[in-house]
């Protein structure tokens, strides 16, 4: 029974790692991570999007978790009407390996705030937008990451070359 069995588990696991390979062997090993700080310009779709700065809110208060205020200003470089609602959702906090999206767009909020994410021709804009973060005063490495949808063909491209590329802001360390 065991010449039978032993075989057999042999197989099975060959079979699965070479699935395992076969899988993964066009994914990139290799990432690329293009970094901005604060108050860098990002052009995007005729649109200039910077983070001017943030603040977190003072240590928690019971159970509820901290609030990090992120100051946007968009400004629409286009000759017609731009909404940019889709871009600003597109942004998240990250930290080590947690994340959080906008806190403060809801999506039945959209309909009577509609206004505000759509900018006229030339227009500039300011947005203050809360995103969630941990209690965890240690953690320094915090950044905005921007979705690949933002710079989808450069994603593309890099990722036919084996290069996973993301872009970020570098916040630093938010809890100072």
């Amino acid at each position: 029974m065991k010449k039978i069995i032993i075989p057999i588990i042999i197989l099975i696991v060959a079979l699965f790692s070479f699935k395992v390979y076969s899988v993964n062997k066009n994914y990139p090993t290799k990432d690329k991570i293009e970094r901005y700080s604060i108050k860098d310009t990002i052009e995007y779709e005729n649109l200039d999007i910077q983070i001017t700065g943030f603040k977190i809110n003072k240590k928690p208060i019971d159970d509820k978790p901290r609030i990090l205020d992120v100051y946007f200003e968009v400004i629409n470089n286009n000759p017609k009407d731009m909404d940019i609602i889709n871009t600003i959702t597109s942004f998240s906090l990250y930290q080590d390996f947690s994340n959080s999206p906008i806190q403060n767009i809801l999506e039945n909020d959209l309909k009577s705030s509609y206004e505000d994410f759509l900018l006229k021709p030339n227009e500039k804009k300011k947005y203050t937008f809360k995103y969630i973060v941990e209690n965890n005063d240690n953690n320094r490495d915090n950044f905005i990451y921007m979705n690949n949808r933002l710079y989808k063909d450069e994603y593309n491209n890099s990722f036919d070359k084996g290069l996973l590329l993301y872009k970020v802001i570098d916040l630093g360390d938010i809890y100072e």
